[in-house]
């Protein structure tokens, strides 16, 4: 089963997501090579970390890289905060009929609600975090390549002030980020 980047964690602002890029560019910490599959999908609580490389013309080249992030869940428009976007997670109702649900993993969402879907209030609903960068590593440089790479992060209001941050983290949160590495890509 493929773990998450990190675990109870918050991201507080972009130094934070940088150190993490950093950590993973370091392999310190692991990158997401592929889409998450069901059991990993039910496995997302507040606090998981993702960070994964989107899909591109180098592909090839690094062997790595998805189209794109998919958790199973359904989400309200993305708010912009800095240069984070959040998303709400929708409230799942349990009496939705399962065969309106367009994707066979919506249908067994409907079908099997996890507790984390069947939740009521607000607090207990999850937040979807993300960033992204573009990546230029030294090694990659010489050969012409530039990676896209995401923080996918996932809180609730319920648990944000219990999970840890990367100062709690020696080899991660203490370490510095080079310069010219990483770069916004809104």
């Amino acid at each position: 089963m493929q773990q998450p980047s990190l675990q109870n964690v918050r991201i507080r602002s972009t130094r934070d997501a940088l150190h993490i890029f950093h950590a993973v560019a370091k392999n310190t910490l692991p990158l997401i090579t592929r889409r998450l599959d069901a059991e990993e999908r039910r496995a997302i609580t507040p606090g998981n970390v993702y960070v994964w490389e989107e899909r591109s013309a180098n592909s090839e080249a690094t062997g790595l890289g998805m189209e794109r992030w998919t958790d199973g869940m359904g989400w309200g428009p993305s708010r912009v905060r800095d240069e984070f976007l959040f998303y709400q997670q929708k409230e799942c109702d349990v009496n939705d009929d399962p065969g309106s649900s367009g994707t066979p993993w919506a249908q067994m969402i409907s079908m099997y609600p996890s507790s984390r879907s069947r939740a009521t209030g607000d607090s207990e609903r999850l937040i979807k975090q993300t960033y992204s960068v573009r990546v230029s590593l030294p090694d990659d440089r010489a050969r012409g390549i530039t990676r896209k790479w995401h923080l996918t992060a996932y809180f609730s209001q319920q648990k944000l002030d219990q999970l840890n941050t990367i100062d709690d983290m020696p080899g991660v949160g203490d370490v510095p980020v080079p310069d010219g590495w990483f770069r916004s890509a809104r």
